[in-house]
C-alpha cells in the first residue's frame, strides 16, 4: 500500500512545483467591477485583472469619452492606473475619480484638461505619477500647485 501511494504523492508535488514556477489560474472580473465595465465597453477598454478579479490598470486611449464614463470609473476602486492618452477628458470627470482612492498612476497626455481639472487630482492622496506629454491646457502653475498639494508626485511632461 505505501507504494502505491509514493506516485500520487510525488505528481501531487511534480504538479505543485510547476505551476508555482508558472501556472496562472483563470481570472475572472470580479462582481464589484463588472457593471462599469459593462457600460464602458462601447469605449474597448484595455484592463489588467488583480488575483482577485479587480480592475487595477485600465486602458481608454484616444477615444471620446463624456461624464457618464467617469461615473463608472469611479466604481473601480480598486483601480491603481489609469491611461487615458489622447482621449476627451473632460475637467468636471477627472473630479469624479476622488472615489477611486487607489490610484497612483494617471495618464492625461494630449488630453483638454485645464488646471480645473488637474486641481481634482490633489484630492487622490496615492497618486504619485502624472503624464501630462503632449497638447494639454495645463500650465505651469496649475503644475507647481499639484505638486505642492502631493509632494510625492513626479509629474512627465
Amino acid at each position: 500500500m505505501h507504494l502505491t501511494k509514493t506516485p500520487l504523492v510525488l505528481t501531487a508535488l511534480l504538479i505543485a512545483a510547476v505551476c508555482a514556477s508558472g501556472c496562472k489560474r483563470e481570472v475572472t472580473l470580479h462582481s464589484y467591477d463588472k457593471a462599469a465595465m459593462e457600460a464602458i465597453k462601447q469605449y474597448a477598454p484595455e484592463y489588467v485583472l488583480d488575483n482577485n478579479g479587480r480592475v487595477v490598470e485600465l486602458k481608454l486611449e484616444n477615444k471620446q469619452l463624456d461624464d457618464a464614463v467617469f461615473e463608472q470609473l469611479s466604481a473601480l476602486t480598486a483601480l491603481r492606473a489609469l491611461s487615458l492618452y489622447g482621449s476627451s477628458v473632460p475637467d468636471a470627470g477627472l473630479e469624479k475619480l476622488q472615489a477611486v482612492g487607489q490610484l497612483q498612476a494617471v495618464g492625461l497626455g494630449a488630453t483638454p484638461i485645464t488646471d480645473k481639472g488637474l486641481s481634482h487630482l490633489a484630492k487622490l492622496p496615492q497618486l504619485r505619477w502624472l503624464w501630462l506629454n503632449g497638447h494639454t491646457g495645463v500650465t505651469p502653475t496649475g503644475v507647481a500647485d499639484l505638486k505642492q498639494a502631493l509632494p510625492d508626485l513626479t509629474v512627465f511632461e
